[in-house]
């Protein structure tokens, strides 16, 4: 199969409309329907244009700059968002599933590019292209529309991404800074670590980090406001009353009550959840006579 590139150019158009990949016949005779990333490395199915694209313009790369200091135990420091040292299939896999580090596809917000010089060097221009035409590519192939924001709302009930989007546009920083909720950031854990020591760039999709107006923009971004909060049905029994946002607690304390390895425990009651309960009251209780138009932010703040 010829492999795909995205000059400049097409990156361009590519992020103002997705598309879908041609369907791919089995090159040999896995018979199955669930198709994953083991198959491809097993070389039962082909390989996506976009796992093409990073095999060839990222893999050896992102192993000679990245893999050093990123791979190896989850939870563990610096943060780990690569598979095994020398593995470049099982990098693939660990980069795609976090989604802070590839910014749900869009370049501006993948903390892969954003985090600049650090412990290693930064990227060269030409290499943040090599990323971005990635990005692109595997946008087009997961059918991820960057440019697709949430539709307007009408008189009717709210779909699920209606009301995170509405939640996110009515938000406010006073109410913000006056819950407190940066108490996440400096939240204890069984490592002698507090939260921000992995998440202060957003690290696992949760962005928690000492300055509270950073943490407040971030947190309004679709790929990271989904930690701290989602949405229920109004009605269990009938869906199509609408949607509502509420705080997600069950993540949040099911990601502070697990084997202390993979993630470290930490008490999910108390300061930081109060604080993130009181903002949630605060916001709701404006919710009906906020007249912000529904939507996400689409460019990170200034750091």
């Amino acid at each position: 199969m010829r492999r795909t590139s995205l000059t400049a150019t097409i990156l361009l158009a590519v992020l103002g409309a997705a598309g879908c990949v041609g369907s791919l016949e089995p090159m040999t005779g896995d018979d199955d329907d669930d198709d994953t990333p083991a198959d491809v490395d097993a070389g039962t199915v082909p390989a996506s244009a976009g796992r093409q694209l990073y095999d060839r313009d990222l893999a050896a790369m992102v192993e000679q700059e990245c893999a050093a200091c990123h791979a190896g135990a989850v939870g563990t420091q610096p943060y780990k968002f690569l598979g095994a040292v020398g593995n470049s299939a099982d990098n693939y896999d660990a980069l795609v599933s976090d989604q802070a580090v590839i910014g749900g596809w869009n370049p501006a917000l993948a903390t892969i590019l954003t985090r600049g010089a650090h412990d290693g060097r930064a990227w060269t221009d030409a290499e943040k292209a090599k990323f971005s035409a990635w990005m692109a590519q595997e946008a087009m192939d997961r059918n991820v529309d960057l440019s697709n924001p949430p539709p307007a709302p009408t008189n009717g009930p709210l779909s699920a991404r209606q009301a995170l989007a509405q939640w996110s546009a009515c938000m406010q920083l006073t109410d913000w800074t006056a819950a407190n909720v940066v108490q996440w950031a400096n939240k204890g854990t069984n490592n002698n670590g507090p939260c921000r020591q992995c998440h202060n760039n957003g690290a696992g999709a949760l962005f928690a980090n000492n300055n509270a107006e950073q943490m407040f923009e971030m947190n309004r971004q679709e790929i990271f406001i989904k930690s701290l909060f989602t949405v229920a049905p109004k009605n269990l029994a009938d869906p199509t009353q609408g949607y509502e946002v509420v705080v997600n607690e069950q993540k949040l304390c099911q990601k502070g009550a697990g084997d202390g390895q993979a993630h470290p425990n930490y008490n999910c009651q108390g300061g930081a959840m109060d604080a993130l309960k009181n903002f949630y009251n605060t916001t709701k209780g404006k919710l009906a006579s906020c007249t912000a138009t529904p939507a996400f932010p689409t460019t990170p703040p200034a750091q």
